[in-house]
């Protein structure tokens, strides 16, 4: 998920590989310890992976309304011009 999301996170958030990727391991790690029952290192490693696999395809699958996300978001669009800018390129 990391991986496949990193550049529309990193579009978004400003900032460079070497900040982004360490916060996001880390709030993964938080997000994951808080799971009940807690998930052993092999089922947390299995759910990394399938959320990687799920990411790379939305985006694949979509790639145009990506596109138009980006685009919107970095002319400083609103939400709802954001919201169009996805309708529109599908």
């Amino acid at each position: 998920l990391l991986v496949s999301a990193f550049p529309l996170f990193r579009c978004l958030l400003k900032i460079s590989p070497e900040e982004f990727i360490p916060a996001c391991l880390s709030a993964l790690q938080r997000f994951l310890n808080r799971t009940k029952p807690p998930l052993g290192k092999a089922q947390q490693q299995n759910l990394t992976r399938w959320a990687v696999l799920i990411a790379a395809s939305l985006l694949k699958n979509n790639k145009a309304a990506h596109d138009a996300l980006v685009s919107a978001m970095s002319q400083k669009a609103t939400v709802l011009g954001c919201i169009e800018a996805i309708e529109n390129a599908s």
